[in-house]
């Protein structure tokens, strides 16, 4: 026999009717009443939520925060006058050479400070852009071994750890990695 499906929503209460067709005559087709799919749909709006509220903790730690670090005001220092300088091959931290870190840190900071003005936040977007993608990137590789739930529920785990809060809000090389 051949099923359909009919979801019907009323309120915040969901419900799917499967519809079975009988290709026999003068058999009337049955209607049958089931919560699973629509508990399976508010299981991921509830995830999606939540992800969400992990992505506005991490904006409001970029705009509403200041650098606190020692390591993080030395990197926009020197994100700044890579910027001001114009020299973006050979790193300097107060007029000194700096060899410690690799520069793909210090030239996408200076980028978006030179796109969006010299501010805290400026400094800190391409941290928060990275965590984007990291959550992106970990929903596509468990997508592809596990169930579309399970990879959003691994996306979900690392978006809300304390470790990645505080990488999206401290831009550090662990970050891009």
């Amino acid at each position: 026999p051949q099923r359909r499906h009919l979801r019907v929503h009323v309120g915040n209460d969901c419900r799917v009717f499967h519809l079975l067709l009988v290709q026999q005559k003068n058999w009337p087709s049955t209607l049958r009443s089931s919560n699973r799919s629509c508990s399976e749909h508010m299981k991921k709006k509830i995830a999606l939520q939540i992800l969400a509220l992990c992505v506005l903790t991490y904006l409001l730690g970029i705009f509403c925060v200041p650098l606190m670090d020692i390591d993080a005001t030395q990197y926009a220092s020197m994100s700044r006058e890579m910027l001001l300088h114009g020299n973006y091959l050979q790193l300097y931290d107060l007029g000194n050479d700096y060899l410690d870190k690799p520069p793909m840190l210090f030239w996408l900071s200076s980028a978006s400070m030179y796109i969006f003005g010299i501010h805290d936040w400026a400094y800190r977007l391409p941290s928060f852009l990275f965590s984007l993608l990291a959550g992106y990137s970990t929903y596509r590789l468990a997508l592809l071994f596990y169930k579309r739930e399970i990879a959003l529920l691994s996306a979900l785990v690392l978006a809300s750890c304390q470790a990645m809060c505080l990488l999206s809000h401290e831009y550090r090389t662990a970050t891009l990695m």
